[in-house]
């Protein structure tokens, strides 16, 4: 565990910068934060859990230079206003630092909404929302690392992602590009023939 925080530590110093504000109360820092955000993930626990298990890790701790625990609020607070560019710029760095050689491209979509109503109840209230965020992401099969992923305002349909995403991937020259019957049209498979070469 203690090697998955110091990578990570030490991508989040490379993309982050150190407070996010100059009028913040400096306690805790971004790659601070953005490290046992990425545990917690890592560890599939909660944001009350992810504290708990810091409070018995010591050596984490003392890495992170963690002199006072952050309260889980702050974490979740962090969550919420990182910037997805960074994100992007995270992963643009891990593969720049690890370049692959992709044999197997995949990509899909999904959609969301933060409403947690039941679609049925929705439906019958007459509440049934006509907008969503819908997600869309390109990995590379082998070492499971994200080549391309966007987020947009639902709903759209795959095929709109699909041409963009699959001109994003020509830098890894992958040799196949599986997908859904979703992207399933004469222009994306000309699209990954004639400009991927896949």
């Amino acid at each position: 565990m203690l090697d998955f925080v110091e990578l990570t530590f030490n991508y989040a110093r490379g993309i982050f910068p150190r407070y996010s504000s100059d009028y913040s109360n400096h306690i805790y820092n971004q790659p601070q934060l953005f490290t046992i955000l990425l545990m917690k993930t890592y560890l599939k626990s909660t944001y009350r859990e992810i504290i708990e298990f810091l409070d018995v890790s010591d050596k984490i701790t003392k890495f992170l230079k963690l002199t006072k625990l952050p309260h889980y609020t702050t974490i979740q607070k962090f969550f919420v206003r990182m910037s997805a560019t960074k994100l992007k710029e995270l992963n643009n760095l891990i593969l720049f630092i690890h370049p692959i050689d992709c044999e197997l491209a995949a990509m899909d979509g999904t959609g969301h909404t933060s409403d947690y109503a039941d679609h049925y109840y929705a439906k019958i209230r007459g509440k049934c929302r006509k907008s969503y965020i819908k997600k869309h992401i390109a990995i590379d099969v082998d070492t499971r690392m994200i080549l391309n992923y966007a987020a947009n305002r639902g709903p759209k349909y795959d095929t709109q992602f699909a041409i963009a995403s699959i001109r994003q991937l020509k830098s890894y020259k992958p040799h196949y590009t599986l997908a859904d019957r979703a992207y399933d049209t004469e222009p994306i498979k000309k699209c990954i023939n004639e400009e991927l070469g896949a």
